[in-house]
């Protein structure tokens, strides 16, 4: 099962599953709006220089959240069929 994890992960396929449910969750677009509106507003305040290392610092963060999610997902989903399994709920052929 640990296999076929890695090759889902690896696919890329999840996040974009994932990223099409954020994007109709209300919360996550209004947090995702007030970021924006802040980043403007930081970058009025901060010179070209610090922008540019801000925008790296925001990619990396923002990369680091996405893997996070996708492997708290799919670890999420590989616990659920070992737990219906365990119960014999669940039978994979």
């Amino acid at each position: 099962m640990e296999k076929i994890i890695r090759e889902i992960m690896d696919s890329g396929l999840l996040k974009y599953a994932i990223d099409a449910q954020l994007q109709e969750d209300s919360v996550y677009t209004k947090d995702m709006e007030d970021a924006k509106q802040l980043n403007l507003y930081i970058k009025k305040m901060i010179s070209e220089e610090q922008s540019i290392v801000l925008d790296d610092y925001e990619a990396v963060m923002q990369s680091a959240s996405s893997r996070a999610q996708e492997v708290s997902y799919i670890l999420g989903v590989r616990d659920t069929i070992a737990y219906l399994q365990q119960m014999d709920a669940l039978k994979i052929v």
